[in-house]
């Protein structure tokens, strides 16, 4: 069920191999804590690493070409990018449009049109990388990629996938019928998000709706692995 899906992503993201890596370096005002370990846990780094020689920095005295920041207004992860005079790009994967005030190129979910300024790149898009990536990374995969692209992403199998993501796993080996299953499930611990919460409301009215989250739920206390919900 999800094979079919995968290829097209698989081949939608293959990029040609450059006869000869340009170098780059790339500044990072990423999350808190250790930004250039986080963020080369997401698809921007491997995209990157494979067309440029990457050399990272995170102090704005450091030289680089291009810088690439994390645009969470909320919780001002916007703030110290403008340390920063190089070019910035900026990403949000949240219910928040990038400021083109403080990022001269954005990267998001929302549907805006801004020129070559801005790339859409919405929630799912990252979620299929993170699920491509976790076939890749693990041994016994139910789903079948092709092994030059392992080797691309220079992925360390160790452990099994159905240890990892057993729910994934059975659904996948099982070819279950999904319409035997739940209606839907609703995740969610934020409530500020009226439009969200009555399209939640909506879906409730039509067939009951399974809810784990911190918000909404239906099982009395928030679930500790989302995931596994």
């Amino acid at each position: 069920m999800f094979q079919p899906l995968l290829d097209v992503f698989v081949d939608s993201a293959r990029l040609p191999h450059p006869q000869e890596k340009k170098p780059l370096r790339l500044g990072i005002s990423w999350w808190h804590g250790d930004s250039i370990k986080n963020f080369k846990s997401w698809c921007f780094h491997h995209i990157l690493s494979s067309q440029y020689e990457i050399t990272y920095s995170t102090h704005p005295k450091e030289p680089c070409d291009i810088v690439i920041g994390a645009s969470f207004m909320l919780e001002g992860l916007d703030k110290p990018i403008l340390s920063f005079l190089q070019k910035r790009i900026g990403y949000t994967g949240e219910n928040e449009r990038i400021n083109f005030d403080i990022y001269d190129f954005g990267m998001g979910f929302d549907l805006l049109s801004f020129h070559e300024r801005y790339l859409r790149v919405p929630l799912y898009y990252l979620s299929l990388w993170d699920r491509f990536y976790e076939s890749c990374a693990h041994l016994d995969s139910p789903f079948q990629i092709d092994p030059q692209i392992v080797q691309t992403l220079k992925a360390t199998p160790t452990t099994l996938f159905k240890d990892k993501h057993p729910h994934i796993d059975a659904l996948a080996r099982e070819q279950s019928d999904p319409c035997k299953r739940g209606f839907a499930s609703f995740v969610a611990s934020n409530l500020n998000a009226p439009m969200r919460n009555a399209c939640y409301q909506e879906l409730c009215a039509y067939r009951p709706v399974a809810g784990g989250g911190g918000c909404l739920t239906r099982l009395g206390n928030a679930l500790q692995t989302s995931m596994n919900f």
